[in-house]
């Protein structure tokens, strides 16, 4: 079992899962399993700027109960699609099989977010293709090289960040 302590968190693995306890409210614990250790992982590889090319951007897991709804268009054919997870660089959405469309990589479409009335509009490219959805980037996102998500992008995965990491605070007893 490894232990560590970063400020008032206390952080212990035994390698099957992570939890992490405020030491000065003990009651505020979080609980990770190995999969969202990943995802940790993830995020925390974002915040340094290297020059490889691993992920740039913590990609927030989505639920149903997260209120995102989206849609993409293909030409002229509207789909409501599943988000299952989101960051600043791209979205990931399933689709269900009676509206399987084959996209192919490169492919550009539109994709439509609507957030608590809020309705924001991105450009999009399919970097990944899976059995169930697609790994779809903003291009907005994007300038050059760059990471620079419009400001109402950046918004919304904070909000749903935030509710991500409330969410989960509650689980843990």
């Amino acid at each position: 079992m490894a232990e560590t302590t970063i400020g008032d968190a206390h952080l212990i693995s035994d390698g099957k899962a992570l939890q992490i306890t405020s030491r000065k409210q003990p009651e505020l614990t979080v609980l990770f399993d190995a999969a969202e250790v990943e995802q940790l992982l993830d995020f925390i590889a974002s915040l340094a700027r290297t020059g490889s090319h691993r992920r740039q951007s913590f990609r927030v897991p989505l639920h149903k109960s997260s209120g995102l709804s989206t849609t993409i268009r293909v030409g002229q054919k509207l789909l409501p699609v599943t988000p299952t997870s989101i960051s600043v660089t791209g979205i990931f959405v399933e689709l269900q099989p009676e509206d399987w469309l084959d996209l192919a990589l490169g492919d550009v479409l539109k994709i439509i977010l609507k957030f608590e009335g809020e309705v924001q509009k991105y450009h999009g490219i399919v970097r990944r293709c899976e059995a169930n959805g697609y790994g779809l980037l903003f291009t907005e996102s994007l300038s050059g090289e760059e990471i620079n998500p419009p400001p109402d992008l950046s918004r919304l995965v904070m909000e749903l960040q935030h509710r991500w990491i409330a969410l989960r605070a509650k689980i843990v007893p």
